[in-house]
């Protein structure tokens, strides 16, 4: 039998071969796995972005929705701040009428006591009189101070009659007062 000579140079051959199977074992393990966390980070990224779009156009349409209903809400406001003016103008008028109509009140409450006082309407004083009339002048209808002064000053006239005219416009000017 031929003896084969021994290559001594290829143990170093082997060990070249084994490490280079193993650099390249652990180089594509590596690449795979930079593979594998670049696919991860990229799909991150692109749902980030699509989520970060979606919000964009979510809040352009919020942006408008809530434009549009500030702009109903300041109509709104307006036509309320109109019609609370009104109600108040209303509620004032109304107030003075209310007041005169009280102040017409008031001198009737008084010439009642007067004739409670003098129930035969005699002996009337100068005194009661300029209180009467204080009172009619408080109305702000000249009509009636003239009633009044003529219902005193006119002793020609029946005392009932004259009372009858001051009532009448007593009455005439509460019911004008709450027109």
């Amino acid at each position: 039998m031929e003896q084969v000579p021994i290559n001594t140079n290829s143990k170093p051959k082997k060990g070249l071969l084994i490490t280079l199977v193993i650099l390249s074992v652990i180089f594509f393990l590596g690449c795979t796995v930079l593979g594998y966390l670049y696919y991860i980070k990229y799909n991150a990224y692109k749902n980030l972005t699509n989520e970060n779009q979606n919000l964009t156009s979510g809040q352009k349409t919020a942006n408008e929705k809530l434009q549009k209903q500030l702009a109903t809400a300041n109509k709104d406001k307006t036509t309320l701040q109109k019609e609370n003016k009104n109600l108040e103008d209303e509620s004032a008028a109304k107030t003075g009428k209310i007041n005169q109509a009280k102040t017409y009140n008031d001198f009737f409450k008084y010439l009642n006591q007067v004739v409670a006082a003098h129930p035969d309407f005699t002996g009337f004083t100068q005194a009661e009189y300029e209180e009467g009339r204080t009172l009619a002048q408080a109305t702000g209808n000249n009509d009636f101070v003239d009633t009044v002064d003529a219902a005193w000053n006119n002793t020609e006239v029946d005392p009932a009659t004259r009372m009858i005219s001051v009532w009448q416009a007593i009455a005439a000017g509460i019911e004008n007062s709450l027109k």
